[in-house]
């Protein structure tokens, strides 16, 4: 394993032009689906927060979102639009979406009232509220939701990629799956273990020092 995951690290690949360019396919699908799904589980978030005949409606269709496995996901998109890219980033969106949904309308719950009723006591408007009052609070939420929704999509994309795709990790997991050759598999696999740890320690702790400046 360790032989094949230093021949990647090289670049070699036996299908596309490199071993790079298919991690940069899983990657710009994986950033692209978790942007996608984060942003508007933020936005829904936000609404369920605020409004509660809107929680009460969107509560159970985020349950169902939940619960339906990526690989459901991964069919139902390919029986509407096709096996394409917008087949995996869709799978990835649809998966992440919820949990974001649900962090952000419990931080907005969580806001602290008083700062609230004093914007409204100087007539504030919704969106003043929010920029200044709302998201600054909810903050730890957003960027816990981003980071769940990068771990779990890690885990999905390979799957994602798994159903009709010709490029990508998972692409080249289930390349070397047909040629019963493991090593190659594992070394392709650990890839998608070693993009969690360059987000989680690279990326986003370097963000939360730099966003969370304030707090201090």
């Amino acid at each position: 394993m360790f032989y094949e995951l230093l021949q990647l690290l090289e670049g070699k690949a036996p299908i596309g032009a490199n071993s790079y360019f298919h991690i940069l396919q899983s990657v710009r699908r994986l950033l692209s689906g978790v942007m996608l799904g984060s942003v508007v589980g933020l936005l829904v978030g936000i609404v369920m927060g605020l409004r509660e005949r809107a929680e009460d409606f969107f509560e159970s269709w985020n349950w169902v979102f939940a619960t339906i496995p990526a690989v459901m996901w991964a069919y139902i998109f390919i029986l509407v639009m096709g096996a394409s890219e917008v087949t995996a980033i869709g799978v990835l969106a649809a998966v992440t979406y919820p949990q974001m949904a649900f962090r952000v309308s419990r931080g907005i719950k969580a806001v602290r009232s008083d700062l609230v009723e004093m914007g409204k006591a100087f007539n504030a408007q919704l969106p003043l509220l929010l920029r200044e009052v709302y998201i600054p609070q909810i903050l730890p939420h957003i960027f816990s939701g981003v980071r769940y929704s990068l771990a779990l999509g890690i885990k999905i994309i390979a799957i994602a990629e798994l159903v009709g795709l010709s490029n990508g990790i998972g692409f080249m997991m289930q390349y070397w799956w047909d040629q019963r050759n493991i090593a190659p598999l594992l070394a392709w696999g650990s890839l998608l273990v070693f993009l969690g740890l360059f987000f989680e320690f690279i990326v986003f702790r370097s963000l939360e020092r730099w966003v969370f400046k304030w707090v201090r």
